[in-house]
């Protein structure tokens, strides 16, 4: 079980990079300071009371 849990968090962890990579290479290509460290946004703490999480990130 703490594999599977440890597979888990590491895929999160690589899918969260990338959306941050993402969204610094579309602000770079819009000219824009790179939003970094915006993937925090979509972990499910962040999805509450029917709030649209992107709202909040820039591009």
């Amino acid at each position: 079980m703490a594999f599977l849990r440890l597979a888990l968090e590491d895929a999160v962890a690589t899918q969260m990079q990338r959306i941050d990579d993402w969204i610094a290479e579309v602000s770079r290509a819009r000219g824009c300071e790179p939003a970094v460290g915006r993937s925090y946004l979509i972990q499910p703490t962040a999805q509450h009371s029917g709030h649209d999480i992107f709202d909040d990130v820039d591009l």
